[in-house]
This record gives structure tokens, C-alpha cells and sequence, in this order.
């Protein structure tokens, strides 16, 4: 059965490259059904195990993700380059800045958790003329009637 190379034609080769090519479609259809089902168990184990949906989420290697470790957190590095510039950033200039500073992070969208963190900051208000925020600034006395 098993011919010489040299024997096969074209349309012998190019069938069993179709066989080929259509096994490795069916594997990889299989593999992604077992992985959502992995995905299910593992979701489930760490919800008996007490760790919630997030916190014992896995990468498709396996291994657990690791948060990045940071000196000072994000409010930190926000409030120290916002109190360095009176005119304040756009969201995405202080993204930029803040990660420029040092921040680490796996975020896959890191505006976002940056907007959260302004959002909640009762330090840090938005500025809807110019699109900016900025650091609250606290008042000398009494305002001059």
C-alpha cells in the first residue's frame, strides 16, 4: 500500500494533503469544544473552592494569572501626575503618562480600569469644557464675596 514518493502523482499528493488539512480542522473543532469545557470546570472548581469567578482565572496554558506588581497603586501614580500639571489630561493622554511612569498592568483594556479609578476618585473631577481631568484643589479660606 505505502507507495514510493516518487511513485505518487500530483492528485495523489494533493489528496492527502486535503486528507491532512481536513483531520487537523476536525482536531482543532475538538479542541476548542474540550477547552469550553475545561473552562466550565474550572470556573466551577474555583467557585466550590471559594475563589469567585475572578480571582482563580487561568490562561489557556493552564497557569493562573499572575497580577503585576505595582510600587504605589493607580490612584497614586494619577494623583501625583495630575497635581505635577494644573491643566489636567484627556483619559487617554493620562493612560499614556501613567504607564510611561512605571504602572504595570494585564489589562486588555486599561482606559477603562484608569476610568474607573478617576471616576471614583474624589480628588480627581472632569473637566467638560476641555475634556480634561484634573486634581480638586482644596479652597484657601473662604471664597471673596
Amino acid at each position: 500500500m505505502a507507495r514510493n514518493s516518487n511513485d505518487l502523482s500530483v492528485a495523489d499528493l494533493q489528496r492527502l494533503l486535503n486528507d491532512r488539512e481536513s483531520k487537523l480542522k476536525d482536531l482543532r473543532k475538538r479542541q476548542k469544544a474540550l477547552q469550553k469545557e475545561l473552562d466550565v470546570v474550572d470556573r466551577r472548581i474555583d467557585q466550590l473552592e471559594g475563589r469567585g469567578t475572578g480571582a482563580g482565572r487561568r490562561r489557556k496554558s493552564g497557569a493562573a494569572v499572575k497580577r503585576p506588581e505595582n510600587v504605589k497603586s493607580l490612584h497614586a501614580y494619577v494623583t501625583e501626575l495630575l497635581a505635577k500639571n494644573r491643566q489636567g489630561f484627556t483619559l487617554e493622554q493620562l493612560a499614556t503618562k501613567v504607564l510611561g511612569a512605571g504602572y504595570n498592568t494585564n489589562s486588555s483594556n486599561f482606559k477603562n480600569v484608569l476610568y474607573q479609578c478617576v471616576y471614583n476618585s474624589k480628588q480627581v473631577k472632569h473637566d467638560d469644557k476641555s475634556g480634561t481631568y484634573k486634581l480638586v484643589r482644596a479652597s484657601k479660606g473662604k471664597a471673596a464675596k
